[in-house]
């Protein structure tokens, strides 16, 4: 609850890959559980976060900055709307937080490749 009384423009949240289904085995979280981690530069925050921006997941948005974007629907169809959203409320002034400790683990997925070959063509064709 100390985290939303911040009231961060954005949340972000730590994840880990899945190695293995049988037995469940997850790789080690994106970043330590160091505590905390307060940004108040979208910058620094994008430069240690990078590609996991992507990662819809992990994103948490509050609504009413959500609202206030102009023009979301030029994002759809580029496969990264969340992201788009995600960076134009950073543009409000605040922090933007991220907690490393492990919130979220991925569900079972029985074509983990074909979602990693997906996620690839949305790269390339972006």
């Amino acid at each position: 609850m100390d985290t939303l009384e911040k009231k961060p423009v954005f949340l972000h949240l730590n994840t880990s890959g899945l190695v293995s289904e049988s037995p469940f085995v997850f790789n080690e979280p994106r970043w330590k559980e160091t505590g905390l981690k307060i940004y108040s530069s979208r910058e620094q925050f994008l430069e240690e976060t990078g590609i996991f921006i992507t990662f819809m997941s992990s994103l948490v948005f509050r609504t009413e900055l959500v609202r206030k974007v102009e023009n979301k629907e030029q994002y759809i169809g580029t496969y990264f709307i969340q992201s788009y959203i995600a960076l134009a409320t950073m543009r409000s002034r605040g922090y933007i937080l991220l907690i490393p400790i492990i919130i979220l683990q991925p569900p079972v997925m029985k074509r983990l490749d074909m979602i990693c070959m997906k996620y690839g063509f949305i790269i390339i064709t972006n």
